[in-house]
């Protein structure tokens, strides 16, 4: 941690004494020193400064989104700080998105919203990516660390990304064609309308690509609206639906004997495995607002998700059929008041969710069977800002959540659990657009459907309970013009985490406490045709007692950074970003015998040309035509090292136009 702790004091130092009036702040065309103001909704379910948050946020804005090099949300992601992404089968289908060093687990421990929306699934296919194209995007927000265990439940151990999609507004119409390597092609198309009666965003897109490696081509395609009716000054209704399909190769790991024996990166041991999937859903939001200040507003959700697969492997041939059918109503009450000289923003709401899971498993080896898994939760929630003083706030809130299992056929063929979250903060603001936060969080994680369920024996593991997470944040951010600086702290101890065990061969509870610590900085310009930024993190993933005391967390790189820069000249547009990933165990390396997964960096770049109502767009990924897997496993009989291997070098170009 000592290069952790030297970068902290340089940053701090040039927080202290930066003067926010220098020339080096000045931006062009800018006659006023005031700091940008920045509003998020995800930390506390509606709009708040960010600044005034005792939690580290990002927000990816519009424009940062429509000038970087990314192809999608998760390439997006893999810029910010302290997030690490993995492309797992290099076609931009599966992602591993990782908050705060959870590695294999990432994604039962992150939540991820679209507009407030819950897309995690209650079983191991965790979050599908390609479900939320990017022409949809009007920003992101990341609220890292514990705190949204309160607001939103279940699996926020690590964090909350919210993806806030387009609403519509003024008429317009986008439409995008991209064409590169791997035959690679991606049409899009965006309308947009509105007036004083409402508001609407239609998209719709298409992808294809031949993938980097063997068998791993995709072909998908996406529909999606926002729809809002002002039926009164004080009530509104708006819909949102979207559609989605994939079909997708799954090209498979490759063991080091493999490569051993001549396999070329491109190659995959499965040129038959593939997946399909079907997702759509529609969300009825209907709000009221008492006055200026009250508002009550639910949602009514439903989603239907169907999916079946196809692998094999040296125990034979598997076929899986799933289907996952969800219901949810939300129903929330927000209020800002004055009591005297101290201002209070209050949420209390509630989460009723019943999700129904039916699987078909057809195995080569121990024949056709079927399930219907079931899960039901519910949870009630409350959460209070007070305004002290204009610089001085605390903020509190509590979760009473709890989930009924059932299995069928199952022994037994129920569970349940029951959690409680919690959460309480501190901001301070200072003069010249500087906060200090600090803040402590209890988060939980319910058990899986399939980890808590055992498809070859058909039992239910009674003894799988829900982990929970304590987590401390202090920081500072500090915003003066066009120019922001943050620096974050922060360690999550978690209890009874759930993992999948190698050497049991199931799902358990550690048995013993992990610790993830480490720091978080970063440092943005974002001025008129210039724009630059570079954070770094660190991390240190340890288990801290029980089997595997002593070891490093799989998967997790200790340190991570990025860099973006972008320039214009006239009517070319010059962005360029890299990446770095340190080293990290392979996934399942709980006792730290094997080496580690090489460290890497990546730089990609983008040229964009206005011509006219155009824009010409030239992408160039892995520049520097780096050899790298991502994401690495440990496998097989006997044990040994297996890679996914990462795109080399690619290219894309693209003209899209708003008319």
């Amino acid at each position: 941690m000592k290069l952790c702790n030297c970068i902290f004091a340089v940053l701090f130092s040039l927080i202290l004494f930066t003067n926010p009036t220098s020339a080096f702040s000045k931006e062009k065309g800018d006659k006023k020193t005031s700091a940008v103001v920045e509003l998020v909704v995800t930390a506390t379910r509606y709009k708040k400064k960010e600044i005034t948050i005792p939690a580290p946020v990002v927000v990816i804005t519009k424009r940062e989104i429509k000038e970087s090099t990314a192809q999608n949300i998760p390439d997006i992601l893999r810029t910010a700080v302290g997030v690490d992404v993995k492309d797992i089968t290099g076609n931009g289908k599966s992602y591993s998105v990782d908050l705060r060093g959870y590695g294999e687990t990432a994604q039962a421990n992150t939540v991820v919203l679209v507009d407030g929306r819950r897309v995690n699934t209650p079983d191991l296919s965790g979050v599908d990516w390609t479900q939320i194209p990017l022409n949809r995007v009007e920003k992101i927000e990341i609220v890292k660390g514990g705190r949204g265990a309160v607001l939103y439940g279940d699996n926020a151990s690590a964090g909350v990304i919210n993806i806030i999609t387009k609403k519509g507004g003024k008429k317009t119409v986008n439409a995008k064609l991209a064409y590169g390597s791997y035959s690679r092609t991606g049409v899009s198309v965006n309308a947009s309308g509105g007036g004083d009666s409402g508001r609407y965003d239609i998209a719709a897109g298409y992808f294809s690509s031949d993938g980097y490696r063997d068998n791993s081509k995709i072909n998908s395609s996406d529909i999606g609206l926002n729809w809002k009716r002002i039926v009164s000054p004080k009530t509104d209704i708006s819909i949102s639906l979207g559609f989605h399909q994939d079909k997708v190769g799954l090209p498979g790991a490759l063991k080091e004997s493999d490569f051993n024996s001549g396999k070329k990166r491109t190659d995959t041991k499965s040129p038959d495995d593939f997946s399909k999937v079907t997702d759509y859903y529609i969300m009825l939001s209907p709000e009221y607002k008492f006055n200026n200040n009250s508002l009550l507003a639910v949602d009514l959700l439903t989603r239907k998700r169907s999916s079946s697969f196809f692998n094999t492997g040296s125990w034979g041939t598997f076929d899986g059929k799933t289907d996952i059918g969800s219901l949810s109503i939300s129903p929330k009450f927000t209020s800002k008041k004055m009591f005297g000289s101290v201002g209070s923003s209050f949420i209390v709401g509630a989460d009723f969710d019943n999700t129904e899971e039916k699987i078909e498993n057809i195995s080569s080896s121990s024949g056709t069977s079927s399930y219907t898994l079931k899960k039901e939760s519910s949870g009630f929630y409350l959460h209070e800002t007070l305004e002290i003083t204009p610089r001085f706030r605390f903020s509190a809130g509590a979760r009473n959540d709890s989930a009924k299992y059932s299995f069928k056929p199952g022994t037994p063929d129920n569970a349940t659990a029951k959690e409680t979250a919690y959460t309480s903060g501190l901001s301070y603001t200072l003069n010249g657009g500087t906060a200090l936060y600090a803040s402590f969080s209890r988060s939980f994680r319910y058990p899986l459907l399939d980890e808590y369920f055992n498809f070859i024996s058909n039992t239910v593991d009674g003894t799988l309970k829900a982990q929970s997470a304590d987590n401390y944040e202090a920081g500072l951010k500090r915003r003066f013009k066009s120019h922001s600086v943050k620096v974050s702290l922060f360690q999550t101890v978690t209890n009874d985490e759930i993992f999948y065990d190698p050497t049991t061969f199931k799902n358990s509870n550690m048995d013993g406490k992990t610790d993830r610590s480490g720091a978080e900085m970063e440092y943005s310009y974002k001025g008129g045709d210039y724009n630059y930024g570079i954070n770094f993190s660190r991390i240190n993933a340890k288990i801290k007692s029980g089997s595997f005391k002593g070891s490093n967390i799989p998967g997790v790189a200790s340190s991570k950074g990025s860099i973006k820069v972008g320039k214009s000249y006239n009517r070319l547009r010059v962005t360029l970003d890299g990446t770095y990933t340190g080293e990290r165990y392979f996934i399942s390396d709980f006792s730290n015998s094997f080496d580690k997964l090489e460290a890497y960096t990546v730089f990609n770049l983008r040229l964009s040309y206005l011509l006219g109502k155009l824009s010409l767009t030239f992408d160039a990924k892995n520049i520097l035509d780096k050899k790298y897997s991502e994401y690495g496993v440990l496998g097989g009989f006997p044990t040994e090292k297996a890679y996914y291997p990462s795109p080399e070098r690619n290219f894309l170009i693209g003209v899209s136009g708003s008319f």
